[in-house]
């Protein structure tokens, strides 16, 4: 049968310069005629790393083409399936195609009671091939119900084509016709697939579609073809008689397929993987030969017998993604289709999508630790406040306690224990805000080696004891502006880093310095910087040491090289981003298996340290006699406690839990009062619209605002501006310390 399938003008040659996505379009273009891929498109199979192999019934390879190059074989005597690793998609896929076989097979030998339904053919009366496609008019003469091929013509191509699609989608047929051979060169072949397009060619199904074609030629052969592929032949005697008209019959059961010539027939084909549903139902008389004639056909459909659910499971198996056995980490993408599989090496692109899936899990890991984060932050700044005020309550109890003791006595020494813990824990919340970014950092100066000092009671207390801890602590003070709070945790941070970089043990070095920088040094680092003196820490271990790659990332928020759930890729970007906060740099030396070093660079402070020294509330003695003071705080305990220590040192106190009774007060007391200490965070009026409120009535009001609140300390610092607020306090604050305040206040005042 001599359809014509591809066009030689149509082939790409090597020296075509075409993408990626231009040669998959046109071996889509190829594959639209051919199951059996040319050999003039071997170009474009190598530069996709395309191959093509063809099966037996037992599913072991017959033919290939370029799989050696594709698949690393070396041989093709394999079975199809044990070209593969071994996996669930692997197993999947090769049951869904063998199974699928047998159940086309079973399904096209079931008996239905569905009837076949005659299709019209819309042929005009008296002319029935009147609008029939051809190449040429003068290719077929038209004889009423019979078509005949120019007897003068030439050897060609000669199609006669329906001009709509008779055929259903997912219908079977039964199509019978009448043929008559008049040379001896002579082929007289039915086509059921697409439209005819141009004077040269017969549009085939697409590479999912179906083409049929049933052939019967006077050499004594018959043969069929499923989009172009030889699927079966058959020869025997006097087949094919000069002259004689032959009774001719065209079925399709399900994935059935069979010719019959003259109640004989030719060959019965169970096609192992129809696909059906795309609506290729043009019928076409083909023949290579002049004067062939063919006539009274008729078409007859009715609805596939293959169950919907069997074909909802062909259109949905016929292709995957699978690991070659014999190039390790390699991924093809296969296809089958009518005996023949198509694999098609998608490795790069499988590595893209790994790639791109792993950005995306870092992505959405990233976007679950900031929840975390804004969590933890959303926690302890709504926790803070009451956690603040809670220990207030205990610390001024305590206090005022202590005042009633002896100062050498054991219990006087436990409050005092007991007003640290308060201290302590008032430092655990602020630490909780710094990890959530909800606390703006404070620089006071600090003396570095009392910092370093604080981490390494920490990590000396909880490393395991094959971590040996070796602290180097300047002798000399080393003052800096710093929020020691900060500076702990970024430290510490550091420590527990080179901590997880020794999980067999090793050494740990803590080191404190003062260093002069030059310009030079600032040019040679590539940092922004003035010379000067500065505090140099140094954390340095005997770990495994960070690769040169890693160390241009590991200050990045989000990276880590720990395992999922082991980190979350912030430590050493909130040290960084602690550093860059006190105006200072950090600088990592490392090199695999030898060991890191970070050296953090903070500029020296022109202060000197203040000696601070706890006032005992008992040692403050002042005499205010007279002196008013309005307490507003929502907790009753800590008016009750400032109450208690402002009346035992010659206060009048007024006080209140409620903002609107307070504001009721102070319009008819202002002028007896001199002070008023508000708490910010109330339930009815915050602390600051109250103050406005006693402003508006006296407009020298003059206040001491205190919150357990951790809020932005520009804020703060904005408000102690105002007019009329003297100072914000946090808490817990200590008795002894607002009491120095107060006596500040109306010293200024007086």
């Amino acid at each position: 049968m001599g359809i014509l399938l591809w066009r030689n003008d149509m082939v790409p040659t090597p020296d075509d310069q075409l993408s990626r996505e231009e040669l998959l379009k046109v071996l889509s273009n190829v594959r639209q005629y051919r199951s059996q891929l040319a050999t003039s498109t071997r170009f474009i199979q190598n530069k996709l790393k395309i191959c093509q192999l063809r099966v037996n019934s037992d599913w072991s390879i017959s033919y290939e083409v370029n799989a050696k190059n594709v698949l690393g074989l070396k041989q093709i005597n394999h079975r199809i399936s044990d070209l593969f690793v071994d996996s669930a998609d692997k197993n999947n896929y090769f049951e869904k195609i063998y199974g699928l076989r047998e159940r086309v097979i079973s399904s096209s030998q079931k008996e239905i009671n569905n009837p076949w339904k005659l299709v019209d053919l819309g042929l005009v009366k008296n002319d029935p091939f009147k609008n029939w496609l051809r190449f040429s008019n003068d290719d077929w003469i038209i004889e009423k119900n019979l078509v005949r091929s120019n007897p003068d013509g030439i050897s060609k191509n000669y199609y006669l084509t329906s001009p709509n699609e008779l055929i259903g989608p997912n219908d079977d047929f039964y199509i019978t016709y009448k043929a008559q051979s008049f040379q001896s060169s002579c082929d007289l072949s039915l086509v059921v697939g697409g439209p005819l397009i141009d004077d040269v060619e017969l549009q085939l199904p697409d590479m999912n579609g179906y083409c049929f074609a049933f052939g019967a030629f006077f050499n004594n052969e018959t043969h069929l073809q499923i989009r172009g592929n030889r699927s079966q032949d058959t020869k025997s005697k006097a087949l094919i008689n000069k002259g004689i008209i032959h009774n001719c019959e065209v079925i399709r059961i399900g994935g059935h397929l069979s010719l019959i010539i003259d109640n004989k027939e030719v060959f019965n084909y169970y096609d192992p993987y129809p696909i059906i549903g795309l609506g290729h139902g043009y019928v076409s008389f083909y023949t290579f030969s002049p004067d062939q004639r063919f006539f009274d056909l008729e078409v007859k459909c009715r609805s596939t017998c293959l169950e919907e659910s069997l074909l909802k499971d062909i259109n949905s198996s016929s292709r995957t993604v699978l690991e070659l056995r014999y190039k390790p980490n390699h991924f093809i993408e296969i296809e089958y289709f009518e005996n023949h599989f198509l694999i098609h090496d998608i490795t790069d692109v499988v590595h893209a999508k790994n790639k791109a899936a792993d950005l995306l899990q870092n992505q959405l890991i990233r976007e679950k630790s900031i929840e975390k984060i804004e969590m933890v932050g959303q926690l302890a700044a709504g926790t803070a406040h009451n956690f603040n005020n809670s220990l207030m309550i205990i610390q001024g109890l305590a206090e005022l306690i202590g005042k009633k003791l002896d100062s050498e006595s054991q219990s006087f020494d436990f409050i005092n224990k007991l007003i640290h813990q308060c201290k302590n824990s008032a430092q655990l919340v602020r630490q909780l805000l710094d990890y959530s970014n909800q606390r703006m950092l404070v620089l006071v100066p600090i003396n570095i080696n009392e910092i370093v000092r604080n981490v390494l009671t920490v990590i000396q207390n909880t490393f395991i004891s094959k971590i040996k801890v070796e602290p180097s602590i300047s002798d000399a003070s080393i003052i800096i502006k710093g929020d020691q709070s900060s500076l702990e945790t970024a430290l510490l941070n550091l420590a527990i880093n080179s901590r997880d970089a020794m999980p067999n043990g090793g050494l740990l070095k803590i080191k404190t310095s003062i260093v002069t920088l030059n310009n030079e040094f600032f040019e040679n680092k590539k940092i922004e910087g003035k010379s000067g003196e500065f505090a140099c820490i140094s954390v340095m271990d005997t770990g495994d040491g960070i690769s040169s790659e890693i160390s241009e990332k590991v200050f990045e928020p989000f990276f880590t090289t720990k395992p999922e759930g082991k980190g979350t890729g912030l430590g050493l970007s909130s040290v960084y981003g602690t550093v860059n906060g006190h105006d200072g740099f950090i600088e990592l030396i490392s090199e695999i298996h030898k060991g890191s070093q970070f050296d953090i660079y903070l500029p020296i402070a022109e202060v000197e340290l203040s000696q601070e020294k706890r006032i005992v509330l008992k040692q403050v003695e002042f005499a205010h006699n007279e002196m008013v003071i309005l307490v507003l705080d929502d907790e009753i305990l800590i008016t009750n406690i400032l109450e208690l220590a402002l009346i035992d040192i010659g206060f009048k106190v007024i006080c209140f839990n409620s903002s609107l009774k307070a504001i009721e007060y102070y319009k008819s007391h202002s002028s007896e009062i001199d002070l008023v200490i508000l708490d910010i965070i109330m339930p009815d009026l915050n602390g600051i619209k109250c103050f406005d409120s006693f402003l508006k009535v006296k407009n020298n009001t003059e206040c001491i605002f205190m919150s357990g609140h951790q809020g932005d300390e520009n804020e703060y610092k904005d408000l102690v501006q105002r007019d009329g607020v003297f100072a914000f306090v946090k808490k817990p604050f200590d008795l002894a310390e607002m009491v120095i305040l107060i006596n500040d206040f109306f010293s200024v005042k007086n």
